[in-house]
């Protein structure tokens, strides 16, 4: 993973923490003190349970940043997934059980929380279900399928050739596909002007190279070098 990768997915888990520390700060950070024999101040379990749950946001927010920045320095890319979303939801859960106890129907915390969950739930999914892939492609009724994210088939008789390469050319931008921790799926475009389009799930070869009758460029790979070879063989048998 290089650099680029890594601070992207530094941003999401920064954002969520910093959230988890402002929401300790802002909602349970007031001096409190214990109700007096003269009822002024908040009732003694009342005071415990807030403190409870400030220290519950800060331990979450620690967890969400350090867990965040040691999943994305070794591309882990479930447990960067669970560190966002485990310590909110644990939170949230907490603040809904305890907190209505406390706060009467002030359910400003785990609402809150549980909106910022959805939220990078819903933004992160497409790093998380591409992340689980892996290339799969299949040779049938005169056809190369090729399944997943940006998947297409290709008739086989369209082919010109196939060839098992060790680099692929140089990226230059993105046209309209998914690039992210070393998968790269769509259309692409190199420094020379040229489209290709890759169903690539790592950076590193080797890259079976499919080059069709029309001029198109396919490029595809695997996590694993040994299905990247089983696949470039798949492929040259069925022609």
């Amino acid at each position: 993973m290089d650099i680029v990768d890594v601070l992207i997915m530094l941003i999401p888990a920064g954002m969520v923490a910093f959230v988890l520390f402002e929401v300790g700060c802002c909602m349970f950070g007031e001096a409190r003190k214990p109700q007096d024999g003269a009822g002024e101040g908040m009732p003694y379990r009342a005071v415990v349970v807030r403190r409870r749950l400030r220290r519950m946001l800060f331990v979450a927010a620690a967890v969400t940043f350090v867990g965040g920045v040691v999943s994305a320095l070794l591309s882990a890319d479930v447990a960067y997934f669970c560190s966002l979303v485990l310590p909110m939801f644990v939170v949230g859960v907490a603040g809904a059980v305890t907190g209505r106890k406390v706060m009467g129907d002030r359910i400003v915390l785990p609402l809150a929380l549980c909106c910022v969950t959805v939220v990078v739930v819903v933004s992160l999914l497409p790093i998380f279900i591409n992340s689980t892939q892996d290339l799969d492609v299949t040779v049938a009724d005169g056809r190369l399928n090729i399944s997943g994210s940006y998947g297409e088939t290709i008739p086989l008789d369209s082919i010109s050739t196939v060839m098992l390469v060790d680099k692929m050319p140089y990226i230059e931008r993105r046209t309209n596909g998914y690039s992210f921790n070393g998968v790269a799926l769509g259309r692409f475009e190199t420094a020379d002007g040229r489209s290709l389009t890759l169903h690539s799930y790592s950076g590193d070869g080797p890259f079976v190279r499919v080059v069709t009758r029309g001029g198109r460029h396919v490029y595809l790979n695997s996590r694993d070098a040994g299905l990247t070879r089983k696949a470039y063989a798949l492929i040259r048998s069925g022609l």
